[in-house]
């Protein structure tokens, strides 16, 4: 179990610093062409698969 703990923390970790890059990136560059709306999207969909 201590092992399962420990990849759960871990990939919810690495889930949070995806998601804050993903977050500069579409503030550094956000051409018109491409809602925000599909990337929050697909973090909702692996959220789910997470939890």
């Amino acid at each position: 179990m201590a092992k399962d703990d420990v990849q759960t923390a871990l990939l919810k970790e690495i889930l949070a610093e995806l998601k804050r890059l993903n977050a500069n990136l579409e503030r550094r560059s956000t051409p018109p062409e491409m809602p925000s709306e599909e990337p929050v999207h697909d973090e909702s969909e692996e959220m789910d698969e997470f939890e």
